[in-house]
């Protein structure tokens, strides 16, 4: 499970000190660079990093901190291309042959499993969603969001799933232990988001992240591939940011309803194990792991 993806570190030069210095040269790129629009934004408008009014500065807000991950997508670029010497989409399939297809069969695959999931909810307790749509806000909210939620999603995917689980595999062919790594520090990172603080229970909470970190980077070693990753974080990204917005969340925009209850934590954890679960197996079961794959180059 995994091999030829993660024989993409081999390719280019892999030496220990080279993920030391591309781990600083991205996280500088990120956190540093990627503070800059924030920093000036706020200078003329102060409501950008504190909590917005409206609908309309809900956007800005979520505008600035998401040029972020535009800096952290070309430090890793620039780490992939410069210190490691290989081509950048190995990150996503070892030959770099990628298939917008197998991205997009991931895409909509999970969100008609979110749609399913909150469509039951709906049924059952109506009073969690609240209309909250406001046209202007949200047309101005859609073309942003399917830019800079996308590239947030993807870049998150390279980086953890691509960069560090392919990083780590020249180090051990442990296959789970790979994925409890990546799965950890994935969560770890996510520790900080408002859901966190607004959750019942931190340990439920930290088990939905490690949760969704191991099943990205499950799908991805078992599919060789980070296609169906891409495709599934960018699509619960999206319907969290456009469609319905939790009342507490990192993303912070004016999506048509609102999910106006704070989730309890373990049932979330549950819920996502079983939906992470349906995924799985209709992927993976039959010929439906063969849909959307373009003809392989020669590795």
């Amino acid at each position: 499970m995994g091999a030829a993806f993660l024989s993409a570190a081999r390719q280019g030069k892999n030496q220990w000190w080279r993920y030391v210095l591309g781990i600083l040269v991205t996280g500088f790129f990120w956190v540093f660079l990627g503070s800059i629009p924030l920093v000036i934004w706020a200078l003329f408008d102060p409501q950008i990093i504190t909590q917005p009014t409206t609908p309309i500065a809900q956007v800005w807000q979520y505008t600035a901190v998401s040029l972020s991950f535009v800096f952290f997508l070309l430090g890793l670029f620039i780490t992939v291309k410069t210190i490691h010497q290989r081509r950048f989409l190995t990150l996503i399939q070892a030959n770099a042959a990628v298939s917008p297809k197998r991205i997009f069969q991931g895409a909509s695959v999970w969100a008609v499993l979110m749609a399913i999931s909150y469509g039951i909810e709906a049924i059952f307790f109506p009073a969690h969603f609240t209309f909250t749509f406001n046209a202007t806000a949200w047309l101005l909210l859609v073309p942003i969001a399917l830019v800079l939620t996308s590239i947030q999603s993807a870049t998150e995917e390279l980086f953890f799933r691509g960069y560090l689980l392919q990083g780590l595999g020249l180090l051990s062919q442990h296959r789970w232990l790979l994925i409890l790594v990546t799965s950890a520090i994935f969560a770890v990172l996510h520790f900080g988001n408002p859901e966190v603080s607004a959750s019942n229970s931190f340990l439920w909470i930290a088990l939905h992240y490690f949760a969704i970190g191991l099943f990205f980077a499950l799908i991805t070693l078992k599919d060789n591939s980070l296609e169906l990753a891409i495709g599934a974080h960018a699509a619960n990204n999206l319907f969290l940011g456009m469609l319905i917005s939790p009342n507490v969340s990192v993303l912070n925009t004016p999506a048509v309803v609102t999910h106006t209850v704070n989730a309890d934590a373990q049932i979330d954890f549950f819920l996502f194990l079983l939906q992470a679960s349906v995924f799985y197996f209709f992927i993976f079961s039959r010929n439906r792991n063969k849909i959307g794959r373009p003809k392989r180059l020669p590795q």
